[in-house]
Protein backbone atom coordinates (compact mmCIF):
# COMPACT_ATOMS: atom_id res chain seq x y z
CA UNK A 1 0.00 0.00 0.00
CA UNK A 2 1.72 3.42 -1.03
CA UNK A 3 0.92 5.69 1.71
CA UNK A 4 2.90 8.63 0.56
CA UNK A 5 -0.50 10.05 -0.55
CA UNK A 6 -1.95 9.93 3.19
CA UNK A 7 0.25 13.11 4.32
CA UNK A 8 -1.61 15.73 1.64
CA UNK A 9 -5.46 13.85 2.61
CA UNK A 10 -7.31 15.36 5.13
CA UNK A 11 -10.58 14.33 6.43
CA UNK A 12 -12.12 11.55 4.08
CA UNK A 13 -14.54 9.33 3.45
CA UNK A 14 -14.64 5.54 2.32
CA UNK A 15 -17.35 3.54 0.70
CA UNK A 16 -16.89 -0.22 1.32
CA UNK A 17 -18.91 -2.26 -1.37
CA UNK A 18 -18.67 -5.98 0.15
CA UNK A 19 -20.00 -9.09 -2.01
CA UNK A 20 -19.76 -12.53 -1.45
CA UNK A 21 -16.88 -14.03 -2.13
CA UNK A 22 -17.78 -16.73 -4.29
CA UNK A 23 -19.69 -14.60 -6.40
CA UNK A 24 -17.11 -11.70 -6.56
CA UNK A 25 -14.51 -14.81 -8.24
CA UNK A 26 -16.95 -15.98 -10.28
CA UNK A 27 -17.50 -12.65 -11.44
CA UNK A 28 -13.55 -12.12 -11.86
CA UNK A 29 -12.89 -15.19 -13.59
CA UNK A 30 -15.95 -14.04 -16.07
CA UNK A 31 -14.43 -10.71 -16.73
CA UNK A 32 -10.52 -11.69 -17.13
CA UNK A 33 -11.50 -15.00 -19.30
CA UNK A 34 -12.86 -12.99 -21.99
CA UNK A 35 -10.31 -10.30 -22.26
CA UNK A 36 -7.54 -10.85 -25.04
CA UNK A 37 -4.04 -11.09 -24.36
CA UNK A 38 -4.74 -11.46 -20.80
CA UNK A 39 -3.57 -14.61 -18.61
CA UNK A 40 -7.05 -16.73 -18.15
CA UNK A 41 -7.57 -17.44 -14.34
CA UNK A 42 -9.72 -19.91 -12.49
CA UNK A 43 -11.71 -19.67 -9.69
CA UNK A 44 -9.51 -20.55 -6.63
CA UNK A 45 -7.10 -18.05 -8.15
CA UNK A 46 -9.66 -15.99 -7.93
CA UNK A 47 -11.03 -16.50 -5.26
CA UNK A 48 -7.52 -15.65 -3.38
CA UNK A 49 -7.17 -12.53 -5.50
CA UNK A 50 -10.55 -11.52 -3.57
CA UNK A 51 -9.76 -12.45 0.09
CA UNK A 52 -6.19 -10.08 -1.03
CA UNK A 53 -7.52 -7.31 -1.85
CA UNK A 54 -10.26 -7.32 0.76
CA UNK A 55 -7.29 -7.90 3.67
CA UNK A 56 -5.25 -4.78 1.81
CA UNK A 57 -9.00 -2.96 2.59
CA UNK A 58 -9.00 -4.02 6.23
CA UNK A 59 -5.41 -2.99 6.98
CA UNK A 60 -6.08 0.22 5.08
CA UNK A 61 -9.13 1.00 7.11
CA UNK A 62 -7.82 -0.26 10.82
CA UNK A 63 -4.73 1.84 9.94
CA UNK A 64 -6.29 5.10 8.93
CA UNK A 65 -9.56 4.96 10.78
CA UNK A 66 -11.65 6.72 8.07
CA UNK A 67 -15.15 7.78 8.46
CA UNK A 68 -16.70 4.51 6.57
CA UNK A 69 -19.76 3.53 5.51
CA UNK A 70 -19.99 -0.39 4.10
CA UNK A 71 -22.43 -1.41 1.49
CA UNK A 72 -23.21 -4.63 0.24
CA UNK A 73 -23.41 -5.19 -3.43
CA UNK A 74 -26.53 -6.82 -2.99
CA UNK A 75 -28.32 -4.18 -1.30
CA UNK A 76 -26.93 -1.75 -4.25
CA UNK A 77 -27.78 -3.85 -7.05
CA UNK A 78 -31.74 -5.05 -5.60
CA UNK A 79 -32.15 -2.06 -3.25
CA UNK A 80 -30.65 0.41 -5.13
CA UNK A 81 -32.69 3.60 -4.35
CA UNK A 82 -32.45 2.80 -0.41
CA UNK A 83 -28.98 2.40 -1.45
CA UNK A 84 -28.35 5.51 -3.60
CA UNK A 85 -30.69 7.39 -0.40
CA UNK A 86 -27.88 6.49 2.26
CA UNK A 87 -25.01 6.88 0.61
CA UNK A 88 -25.76 10.16 -0.30
CA UNK A 89 -26.86 10.65 3.32
CA UNK A 90 -23.30 9.57 4.46
CA UNK A 91 -21.44 11.98 1.63
CA UNK A 92 -23.81 15.29 2.73
CA UNK A 93 -25.24 15.31 -0.47
CA UNK A 94 -28.12 15.92 -1.62
CA UNK A 95 -30.36 12.60 -3.04
CA UNK A 96 -31.80 13.91 -6.12
CA UNK A 97 -34.24 11.96 -8.73
CA UNK A 98 -31.90 12.59 -11.32
CA UNK A 99 -28.96 11.79 -8.83
CA UNK A 100 -31.46 8.25 -8.24
CA UNK A 101 -31.85 7.76 -12.28
CA UNK A 102 -28.35 8.29 -12.74
CA UNK A 103 -27.41 5.54 -10.11
CA UNK A 104 -29.77 3.02 -11.42
CA UNK A 105 -28.32 3.42 -15.07
CA UNK A 106 -24.96 3.04 -13.50
CA UNK A 107 -25.76 0.01 -11.27
CA UNK A 108 -28.33 -1.76 -13.28
CA UNK A 109 -27.55 -3.40 -16.72
CA UNK A 110 -28.46 -1.23 -19.92
CA UNK A 111 -30.41 -3.81 -21.22
CA UNK A 112 -32.53 -4.35 -17.73
CA UNK A 113 -33.04 -0.64 -17.15
CA UNK A 114 -34.71 -1.06 -20.45
CA UNK A 115 -36.95 -3.85 -19.60
CA UNK A 116 -37.71 -1.84 -16.29
CA UNK A 117 -38.45 1.57 -18.03
CA UNK A 118 -42.16 1.40 -16.66
CA UNK A 119 -40.91 1.31 -13.50
CA UNK A 120 -40.17 4.68 -13.35
CA UNK A 121 -42.05 7.73 -12.62
CA UNK A 122 -42.93 10.32 -15.56
CA UNK A 123 -39.99 12.90 -14.46
CA UNK A 124 -37.41 10.01 -14.24
CA UNK A 125 -38.55 8.70 -17.79
CA UNK A 126 -37.29 12.41 -19.00
CA UNK A 127 -34.29 12.20 -17.55
CA UNK A 128 -33.75 8.70 -18.65
CA UNK A 129 -34.50 9.73 -22.01
CA UNK A 130 -32.29 13.02 -21.66
CA UNK A 131 -29.59 10.67 -20.57
CA UNK A 132 -29.90 8.13 -23.29
CA UNK A 133 -29.99 10.90 -25.87
CA UNK A 134 -26.37 12.36 -24.77
CA UNK A 135 -24.70 8.77 -24.49
CA UNK A 136 -26.08 7.16 -27.76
Amino acid sequence: MNEFFMDFIGDFKVVRVSRNVDCTAKSLVKHVNKRKGVEKINFEEAKNITKGYSKEIELFVSRYKPDLIDLSYEDLINRTEFTVRELASFLDIPCTEQRLTLAADFVIDKEEIESRRSEFNAERKNIFRQLKAKLF
